[in-house]
């Protein structure tokens, strides 16, 4: 794990270890619980792109699919665009994407067994642990996905984890025989997660309102996840997908934390125990709960 700022990361460590601390965590879905790839190397797919490869649907669908992907995804990783340009590509990337959908009628069905049957996805190393620590020691988890949500929903219901998360992402409208023709609005994509006031009605957060978040994601704009609790102190952990090592300075300044490929979540864990360990000494872990720092010679790289 590479530390961003040692001074910085100390310090919001020190303020996470505080008595009263409401904590919550929120977390992206694709690439970030999900790896980048399966064991064999073979590419996990997202819970938009994992639908093109459903065999009902059509050879149109998936041929204008796959061009949309390709004329839109540098925008995304393209670090010389301002977060405001990338965010108008993307709102345009996924509005084409889903009214392509809904001329195709995707069905809640295919999308729930995208999820759950079709192995399009791969867990990452750690995230399960890490849901299950949250739910022991009472720390809301909050997947905010700009994904599709009945995709997700078919995942963790497969993995058993639908129970231990709330699901804040884009959902379909259906007509009286499952098939989709709109979008709950405003549709969420990468870079206006922060805009989204649907987090502030997760029922895991009904009666809490956090005075300390930690956000994990794997794109910039998953950096902003917390937007809508100013007054919280946030950390900041971002994923860099092993090609996307151009992006490493930028992440640098919007992350205070940077996870590599398909790294394990276990640090994560180890931060979370840190800091409420003190506070419930019953809470357990299947690693030493200590993150090492590592010294200025090394760069900051642990």
């Amino acid at each position: 794990m590479l530390i961003t700022d040692r001074v910085v990361w100390e310090n919001l460590m020190h303020s996470f270890r505080q008595e009263g601390v409401r904590l919550a965590v929120i977390s992206d879905f694709d690439y970030t619980l999900t790896a980048f790839t399966h064991e064999d190397g073979r590419r996990v797919y997202s819970s938009v792109g994992c639908v093109r490869e459903m065999e009902e649907t059509t050879l149109r669908y998936r041929r204008e699919a796959a061009a949309l992907y390709e004329q839109f995804i540098h925008f995304d990783i393209d670090p010389l665009l301002s977060f405001e340009e990338r965010a108008e590509k993307m709102h345009e990337w996924w509005s084409r994407h889903y009214q392509l959908m809904f001329s195709e009628g995707i069905s809640q069905d295919l999308l729930f067994r995208a999820g759950s049957e079709a192995g399009f996805f791969r867990l990452r190393e750690g995230a399960r642990d890490l849901m299950h620590f949250c739910a022991q020691a009472d720390i809301p988890f909050i997947t905010l996905s700009a994904g599709l949500g009945e995709v997700i929903r078919g995942f963790y219901t497969k993995e058993d984890l639908y129970h231990m998360t709330d699901i804040v992402s884009n959902f379909f409208l259906y007509d009286e025989v499952g098939r989709s023709f709109d979008i709950s609005a405003p549709i969420m994509h990468n870079y206006n997660k922060h805009t989204t006031k649907r987090l502030l009605d997760a029922p895991r957060l009904a009666n809490l309102r956090p005075t300390h978040c930690l956000v994990l994601g794997d794109s910039v704009g998953d950096s902003k996840m917390a937007h809508m609790f100013p007054d919280a102190m946030v950390l900041r952990i971002g994923i860099l997908g092993d090609h996307q090592a151009h992006m490493l300075p930028e992440y640098q300044t919007y992350f205070d934390a940077i996870l590599f490929g398909n790294g394990s979540l276990r640090p994560v864990q180890e931060i979370l125990l840190d800091a409420r360990a003190p506070m419930n000494s019953s809470l357990s872990f299947h690693a030493p709960a200590q993150v090492h720092l590592p010294a200025e010679t090394e760069k900051n790289r642990a």
